[in-house]
């Protein structure tokens, strides 16, 4: 675990992530010189949940988050088997399907640490934007809708979980670039699907963007509730899934 821990943080797609911590800073400053305003948003003035879940939500859905997480998972897997660095350790480990276990559990250990990063900066920068009288925050910590918020912020983090777990996966079938371009098929292409009646249920972004549609209003958190807590299932069924399958596979690859 400390191995691949290491290893992660030293990527070159982590030190991106790293970088990227900018992005609420950036998405406040925009907020404070008037070029995104608070009504784009919300019913009124951003509280501290709904500013954090937002500049997470952006960052997601324009799909820079999945896509560099995801190429971070082929990385520690699908690159090392093609380049044959994964025979450094198998002579050393007692189980070829711990070694799966540990490179899915590293990846989220590393993306939650990221993650708790990004929040503690938009946290800031709400601080901030609080300090200086924006009125395009309330200043409030807790709303009517920061349960909304909330539990749509703990959806968009799994979701991006799933993402990593599904790059991995590929990662132990297929070609570094394969895997990044079936990458790109699951990212994008579900968003196009989701609305396909009966397929869309499939997807986890099908539940994420019937939850937006109630989110900020006073009678929408039951169904901002229900369809995120039904991403979040879903999601974690496909991670459970997919670690499955890839133990199987990484036991029997042949390199």
């Amino acid at each position: 675990m400390k191995i691949e821990l290491f290893k992660i943080l030293r990527k070159k797609e982590f030190l991106i992530l790293m970088c990227m911590l900018s992005f609420p800073i950036l998405f406040s400053l925009l907020m404070s010189v008037g070029v995104i305003k608070s009504g784009d948003i919300a019913t009124g003035p951003l509280s501290l949940p709904n500013l954090v879940t937002t500049a997470f939500g952006f960052f997601e859905q324009i799909g820079a988050l999945g896509l560099i997480t995801g190429i971070l998972a082929v990385s520690i897997l699908s690159t090392e088997v093609d380049n044959h660095h994964v025979l450094l350790y198998f002579p050393r480990i007692s189980s070829r399907k711990r070694l799966y276990t540990q490179k899915a559990l590293a990846l989220t250990i590393s993306f939650t640490i990221w993650f708790l990063c990004f929040v503690l900066v938009a946290c800031l920068s709400y601080l901030v934007l609080v300090l200086t009288k924006s009125s395009e925050v309330s200043g409030l910590i807790i709303d009517e809708y920061s349960i909304q918020w909330l539990i749509a912020l703990l959806g968009i983090y799994v979701y991006v979980i799933f993402i990593m777990q599904f790059a991995l996966f590929l990662g132990a079938y297929l070609k570094p670039i394969i895997s990044i371009l079936c990458l790109l098929g699951i990212i994008y292409g579900s968003l196009l699907l989701s609305g396909v009646p009966w397929l869309g249920y499939l997807f986890p972004v099908h539940y994420m963007q019937s939850a937006m549609d109630g989110i900020g209003k006073v009678t929408g958190t039951p169904t901002v509730l229900i369809n995120y807590a039904a991403s979040i299932v879903l999601s974690l069924i496909y991670v459970v899934l997919f670690n499955i399958l890839g133990r199987k596979r990484i036991s029997r690859i042949e390199v």
